[in-house]
Parts: C-alpha cells; sequence; structure tokens
C-alpha cells in the first residue's frame, strides 16, 4: 500500500482512492487487459492483492488503470534517475592564460598543467594575451600554439582555434583523444 510521502514524490499518478472515474479498463501486473471494470471492484481487487490501482491515462473513455506495487515502482524509477545521472559525465573547460614573450621554463609549467587537465579528460582552452605593439606580432602567438599542440598532440587534438586577434587575445582549445 501507499503512504502519503509517497504521494508527494511523484504526483503525476493517480493512485488508489484519488481516481474520481466510475468505470475504468484495469490490467495487471503482466499488462494483460482484464476488461472493464466499476472503480469499486477493481478497489476490491488491488485490496486482495495488496498492490496499487494506478491511473496510467485519464484521456480514454474509460480511462485505463493499472494494478502495480507503486512503492517498488518508484523505488524502481528513482534508481533508474539515479544511474542515469551517475553516467552523465560532466565536461570542464579548464584555462590557461600565458603572454607573447612567456619564459621558457614558466612555458615547461603551463605545459604541465594543460597535460594534467588533458589526462583528467577536460577541455583547456588557451589564450595568449598580447599587450601594447605586441598586437602586430600575431603570427608569434599562433606559432606559440602550433608549438604547443606539436608537443601535445599524443594525447590531444584542437577543438578550437581562432584564426584572428579578438580582445588582444587568441584562443585555442584543446580536449583529450580518448
Amino acid at each position: 500500500m501507499v503512504n502519503n510521502k509517497d504521494k508527494i514524490i511523484d504526483n503525476r499518478y493517480l493512485i488508489n482512492y484519488d481516481i474520481n472515474f466510475e468505470k475504468i479498463r484495469l490490467i495487471d501486473i503482466n499488462g494483460k487487459q482484464l476488461g472493464i471494470f466499476y472503480t469499486k471492484d477493481a478497489i476490491k481487487k488491488y485490496k486482495k492483492e495488496d498492490l496499487d490501482l494506478v491511473l496510467i491515462n485519464k484521456n480514454i473513455n474509460p480511462p485505463i488503470c493499472k494494478i502495480i506495487n507503486y512503492n517498488k515502482y518508484i523505488y524502481n524509477k528513482n534508481k533508474f534517475l539515479k544511474n542515469l545521472k551517475k553516467k552523465q559525465s560532466f565536461i570542464q573547460i579548464k584555462e590557461i592564460q600565458m603572454k607573447l614573450n612567456i619564459d621558457n621554463n614558466d612555458y615547461l609549467i603551463k605545459l604541465k598543467k594543460i597535460r594534467n587537465f588533458l589526462n583528467k579528460k577536460n577541455r583547456v582552452k588557451i589564450i595568449i594575451k598580447f599587450s601594447g605593439r605586441e598586437i602586430v606580432h600575431n603570427s608569434i602567438g599562433f606559432s606559440l600554439f602550433k608549438k604547443i599542440y606539436e608537443e601535445l598532440d599524443d594525447i590531444c587534438k584542437i577543438h578550437f582555434i581562432s584564426n584572428k586577434i579578438e580582445d588582444k587575445q587568441i584562443i585555442m582549445i584543446l580536449s583529450s583523444k580518448n
């Protein structure tokens, strides 16, 4: 039988005494159609089996009701939804910013961070910022992108690369190959 807590969990279904129709088409647990019954007779039927009467479709005349164990149904439904959430993977975009005149040691540290992010299946957004007159040398920025990709091409692929400078920066997004 159903307690009030279960009604609150899933209020899309009318169950047991909430069904306000005189006649209903009844379906048993196995999906076999039992025929058209008065609601009172159907209530007697599910009480004998200690199950619940659930309104499936109220738009048909007579409406369709099914005899099921409502608590078990809600439990299985919640378990299924929980498993779906568990299987979802969220892709995070990590951001690394560099200047055009980055020192070699700083470059190696940034490269190591990028490699770690890619190994964790995250996308990496690499931003090269230009300041002052550096904008004139945009080819150096794109060659830096090329250098980064050549060192990481074993574990990543280019997801996006900007072809022009926007807001004094260029962007490349890498994602892992797996």
